[in-house]
């Protein structure tokens, strides 16, 4: 299938919802982003699609400022709208304690999130993640030692996030773009090594190949399979949560039954409180299993009441029959 039919029949498929849409397309300016630019301006006009291309300068290298400018004058020759953002990702990185991937991309979820629901009221947000990145993601997360979630990999659509190209492989993509004529950009740090996302691309990946020389499918499959068994999973979480739910105000606090709580799987208990975090704090991002571990200390402790400050400025409270997630107010 040609890769304009494929990403015309992901829009079929989400017609109700992308049909007239204001999406917001990240374009670092490499073969991925820039084929993906070019899919949508050629069926924008098809499924009347207001595009804006956003641009991120990580602050990383001498070349980055050239990416920027190259992303520029693309948006300009399709007519688009273009936006960007710089920030000093490595002080980032130090202030918050994460690597400079993690920084890079907690970075660049919010300020895309921003753009969305706040200064451009935009539908959705496009991404270029291809089959190749799904792979090295599960691989990451499976070497994190994740569960369910993690090993499921990213989804075509969540978070007001869409990647139409999760399925297609970079060699398509490429084959596109000589086919377009496009013009992009290398990036010369997708090849340092000092980076985990790298040597897993460039050294664990061929090295799983020796024993398996279909590893990308096989690891893709097994996405999907813990993908069908996180839906299957969710829906009893959800069950749970109607369960032990006392009282809950979005973005302020959640109230859950102790006794209730105690009934769940212990499995079901760790996704009911990250459930609960969710509702209060907006996502899950920080939490770890280290943190439900702590969260469960004061959950089973023989004291009638104990709290613990959790990360993200909430705190937890149990309270005699009652376990209470909410955010500590501002001093």
């Amino acid at each position: 299938m040609e890769l304009v039919d494929y990403v015309r029949q992901k829009l079929e498929s989400r017609k109700k919802l992308l049909k007239g849409a204001t999406l917001v397309v990240g374009v670092s300016g490499g073969v991925d982003s820039v084929s993906l630019l070019k899919l949508l301006v050629l069926l924008s006009k098809e499924y009347k699609l207001k595009l804006i291309v956003v641009h991120f300068n990580h602050g990383l290298r001498k070349a980055a400022d050239k990416d920027a400018d190259f992303v520029k004058r693309l948006a300009e020759s399709f007519g688009l709208k273009f936006l960007i953002c710089k920030a000093d990702v490595r002080q980032l990185a130090k202030n918050q304690k994460l690597t400079i991937e993690e920084a890079g991309r907690v970075w660049r979820y919010v300020f895309l999130q921003q753009l969305v629901t706040v200064a451009y009221k935009g539908d959705l947000i496009v991404t270029a993640h291809t089959a190749g990145d799904q792979v090295e993601t599960v691989i990451m997360n499976w070497l994190r030692g994740a569960g369910v979630r993690g090993l499921a990999g990213m989804k075509e659509l969540e978070n007001k996030t869409w990647r139409p190209l999760l399925g297609v492989p970079k060699s398509e993509l490429q084959k596109f773009a000589k086919e377009q004529k496009l013009k992009y950009r290398e990036d010369a740090s997708n090849q340092q090594l000092k980076y985990t996302r790298n040597r897993i691309r460039h050294k664990l990946i061929p090295f799983l190949a020796k024993f398996n020389p279909n590893i990308n499918t096989a690891v893709l499959r097994t996405a999907d399979t813990f993908s069908d068994l996180e839906v299957f999973l969710n829906e009893l979480v959800k069950n749970a949560l109607k369960q032990v739910v006392i009282s809950k105000k979005l973005n302020s606090r959640v109230t859950l039954s102790l006794p209730k709580f105690r009934q769940l799987k212990h499995y079901l208990q760790n996704e009911v409180l990250l459930q609960a975090v969710e509702m209060v704090k907006g996502s899950r991002y920080d939490y770890k299993k280290v943190h439900l571990e702590q969260m469960m200390l004061v959950i089973n402790t023989p004291k009638g009441v104990s709290e613990r400050q959790l990360p993200g400025k909430l705190s937890l409270l149990k309270n005699r029959d009652r376990i209470t997630i909410s955010r500590i107010p501002r001093a």
